[in-house]
């Protein structure tokens, strides 16, 4: 993974800390098979793996439980 890939994830994870349980997790498997399809389908990483990264992080603000 890309240094700022990294970074991106190291600022985010505490926010997914204090979401919901599974995401954390959820984001990791997803980094992972985003690198993975970006490699296969020959795709620019620079939008995907921002926004896997990023995608739930905002659950840090709502209340627990299931917020929908």
């Amino acid at each position: 993974m890309k240094k700022v890939y990294k970074k991106i994830w190291e600022s985010a994870k505490p926010h997914y800390k204090k979401g919901r349980p599974m995401d954390k997790d959820h984001i990791e498997w997803m980094m992972k098979e985003g690198m993975y399809v970006c490699k296969q389908e020959k795709l620019n990483d620079s939008l995907l793996l921002p926004l896997i990264i990023l995608h739930d992080v905002g659950y840090s603000k709502t209340p627990k439980g299931d917020p929908l």
